[in-house]
């Protein structure tokens, strides 16, 4: 069991060494990055990135990760919203001795893996399971891992996580970036993200902690997200929940427990407090 309460030892310094080290643009521009990632593809997959708009919002997202086939041409795609995997690697690293000790990490949508890789520096006696639905993404993290012998990959994605056996005592997240719908009311996808909160609580140990970090645009949608992870047997602590500060843009980092589903919901006024101290 990783025991360790002291806070990370891998400052912004030694995270951004440690990405540019596994093939993320060195500057972390946007545009550098994207524009070395075209350099890179070949002619179909180029073709496939050009038409892009083509596709509705899910076959586009997935056509995006299913591009890269080595983990230069993956980091370099990544790369393209590098300050926010950053900050966000950095909030991730800060929460997790608050929720020690724990002996098994789930990370969930993991991509190639980059995530774990450094967790793993931190805490190399933990377990941790990266889970990832593109083969593609999958075998590059592997590939990458084969000196971490404490980290290992599935692939499968959400819902059909509790068919794979995987269970962990920490969940990690930041498929919200992802999940949830840019508008005023997350409530356009009930099914969708509460489904997907209820298979992360079959894969989870009894008073498990989840790490989700999301973009969340407003007030609204934060109650409505929170609500159907309540629903679903998740509980927020706002008093341990923080955001992500990138590029003008503010994602919340919650902290949730595991709970019995549909216990007495968030108060609307805290989640309004909440999201005013943090003001942008």
């Amino acid at each position: 069991m990783a025991k360790k309460t002291k806070p990370s030892r891998l400052d912004e310094e030694a995270v951004v060494s440690a990405l540019i080290q596994e093939g993320y643009p060195g500057e972390f521009s946007g545009k550098l990055a994207f524009e070395c990632f075209r350099d890179m593809l070949d002619d179909e997959r180029r073709s496939i990135l050009d038409n892009s708009e083509l596709f509705d919002d899910s076959s586009r997202l997935r056509t995006w990760y299913r591009l890269p086939r080595s983990p230069k041409e993956a980091h370099m795609l990544f790369g393209m919203d590098a300050p926010r995997v950053l900050k966000t690697f950095l909030k991730v690293l800060a929460i997790l001795p608050s929720v020690a000790p724990f002996r098994t990490i789930v990370d969930l949508g993991a991509g190639t893996g980059s995530l774990a890789r450094l967790i793993s520096q931190d805490w190399p006696d933990c377990r941790i399971i990266c889970t990832e639905r593109e083969r593609n993404l999958v075998d590059i993290g592997r590939a990458a891992s084969k000196e971490f012998p404490n980290i290992e990959f599935v692939e499968a994605d959400h819902c059909s996580l509790p068919e794979t056996g995987v269970s962990g005592d920490v969940l990690i997240s930041v498929i919200g970036f992802d999940l949830v719908p840019q508008t005023s009311n997350a409530a356009s996808a009930p099914s969708q993200v509460e489904g997907i909160f209820k298979a992360w609580h079959e894969i989870s140990e009894a008073d498990a902690k989840l790490i989700c970090i999301a973009r969340i645009p407003t007030p609204d949608a934060l109650r409505s997200f929170l609500s159907e992870a309540n629903r679903a047997g998740w509980a927020v602590d706002l008093g341990f929940s923080d955001f992500v500060y990138a590029d003008q843009e503010r994602f919340p980092a919650l902290l949730f427990t595991r709970t019995e589903a549909d216990t007495q919901d968030v108060d609307p006024q805290e989640v309004d407090f909440f999201w005013t101290l943090f003001g942008f």
